[in-house]
């Protein structure tokens, strides 16, 4: 996202934009993307695609301000 909406109820100041990701064999399935006013919340959901029968851990990275 490359830019926040803003209304008069919450102004610009009061929001986060930003993105999830995660590396492979995982990926974002939904809600990777926001724009969130203060106090919202969001569901992010990563799916996982193993590749073989070996374990994983993966870390799940946030951008925005």
């Amino acid at each position: 996202i490359t830019h926040c909406s803003s209304s008069a109820d919450a102004p610009r100041s009061r929001w986060i934009c930003g993105s999830a990701s995660v590396s492979a064999p995982f990926s974002v399935a939904s809600g990777g993307s926001y724009s969130l006013a203060g106090g919202a919340s969001q569901q992010v959901t990563i799916r996982y695609s193993p590749t073989s029968a070996i374990g994983s851990t993966q870390t799940v990275s946030f951008t925005g301000g």
